[in-house]
């Protein structure tokens, strides 16, 4: 997801929801689709290294796609918004923002 003029108030809003939504430290689960097979889902790896994290892939029916699923504990809301921005400047990856 390429985000345009909003993105700081997007980000602003999202981390808002995100503090008012849990305790930190906190779990949080995190969900990217990939569009091609030219990102392995062990690409996420380097982004959850320091954490414990679990992760389940599921491929799509015809096998286009791949969904990743990852529940790993996070410091803090900025260190999820922080992962959110690197992955969503790469174009084979769908984001899906969640908070509960």
């Amino acid at each position: 997801m390429k985000l345009k003029n909003s993105s700081k108030e997007f980000y602003s809003n999202f981390k808002e929801n995100l503090i008012l939504s849990q305790k930190w430290p906190g779990i949080y689960m995190f969900k990217f689709i990939l569009k091609s097979n030219k990102i392995k889902p062990d690409f996420f790896k380097k982004y959850f290294k320091k954490h414990r994290y679990s992760m389940i892939v599921k491929e799509s029916s015809k096998k286009n796609y791949q969904s990743v699923t990852i529940k790993s504990k996070m410091d803090s809301p900025d260190e999820i918004i922080n992962i959110y921005k690197d992955l969503s400047g790469i174009d084979e990856i769908i984001v899906l923002w969640f908070f509960f």
